[in-house]
């Protein structure tokens, strides 16, 4: 009686289980399918690309490859002529039908490459043949302001007198004398004093021929005249706050002690922090400006604190290798 349990189970008839013989058969066929379709994509796309990829005096003739090779070596022979000041040579070309507008390296017209590499005949030469003084480039640059970025008043001076827009500005909005400042700022630390005589006389062009100048262009260039005048003429005081300081961090990173000074007296917060924690302090040091360092030490500044991410005032002089700003703040 125990095992009739057992006994009943074992006469239930048992569902037999489905085979699965032709199984791999089915997914053998499958994959094989499936592999002679990207082998037919393969074999179409290898065609494609050798068609594609075939020399022109193959598909056109050889005279059409010819030719094409012809053309770009011409165009790179314009361009290297406009680079290395060549102005007969230049002169010749257009005489044989180059284009003043001609679009070079990244959009550029000779008239632009010209003003960049600072030659002044090349670009009297390019204006004589009518080259349009106000073209842009495809970031929004125009001649003028190559010949900013570069500190070229001579160059800057025959393009404003050719009727260059003394407010033109890139695609980011950066204006003559901006363009004039960063190309100060990137040049190598021992070449800076005389970049920077450049970029005044950028500025002094731009401002004396009618530009607008923002009141942080003025403030790095210690202009405390024109500081007070554009502080002056704004009517909002909160955006009067504003413009007072971006001035003043212009007037400290500018190594500006005057004009910091004046700002100071009128109320502007030496404390003030910008992104990241940044102090005052923190750029004046980064831009090795040891009399602003002094000043601002001098009126309470912590030679210690530290911006996010933990630099200090001495660690950015340090990694700037401003030496004598390094020796102060040791001091202090």
């Amino acid at each position: 009686m125990g095992n009739e349990p057992e006994r009943a189970m074992s006469v239930i008839p048992q569902r037999s289980k489905p085979s699965n013989r032709k199984a791999p058969a089915l997914i053998v066929a499958g994959l094989l399918t499936l592999w002679g379709g990207f082998a037919f994509i393969k074999a179409r796309t290898l065609s494609a690309l050798r068609e594609s990829a075939q020399p022109l005096a193959s598909r056109s003739g050889a005279g059409d490859y010819a030719a094409f090779s012809e053309k770009v070596q011409r165009k790179r022979d314009f361009y290297q002529a406009i680079q290395g000041g060549q102005v007969e040579r230049v002169g010749r070309l257009l005489a044989d039908g180059r284009k003043v507008e001609e679009r070079l390296e990244a959009s550029q017209t000779p008239l632009m490459l010209a003003a960049k590499t600072g030659s002044v005949p090349m670009v009297r030469l390019l204006l004589s043949k009518r080259a349009d003084v106000n073209a842009r480039s495809s970031d929004g640059n125009s001649p003028l302001l190559f010949a900013c970025a570069g500190g070229d008043v001579a160059v800057a001076c025959v393009l404003l007198d050719a009727g260059a827009d003394v407010n033109a500005a890139d695609a980011s909005g950066n204006s003559g004398v901006t363009r004039a400042i960063r190309g100060e700022n990137d040049t190598l630390s021992q070449l800076i004093p005389a970049r920077r005589q450049k970029a005044f006389a950028i500025y002094t062009l731009l401002r004396d021929r009618g530009a607008k100048i923002q009141v942080g262009e003025a403030a790095h260039f210690g202009d405390t005249a024109r500081v007070q005048h554009l502080l002056a003429a704004e009517p909002n005081p909160k955006q009067r706050k504003t413009l007072q300081t971006n001035a003043l961090w212009a007037a400290a990173s500018g190594g500006q002690l005057a004009t910091l000074q004046t700002l100071t007296a009128q109320g502007a917060r030496l404390a003030a922090k910008g992104d990241h924690g940044v102090t005052l302090l923190d750029g004046a040091a980064q831009n090795g400006q040891t009399a602003i360092v002094a000043y601002l030490l001098d009126q309470g500044a912590n030679p210690n604190a530290a911006m996010d991410g933990g630099w200090s005032p001495l660690l950015t002089a340090a990694a700037a290798r401003h030496t004598d700003t390094v020796r102060l703040l040791l001091k202090r």
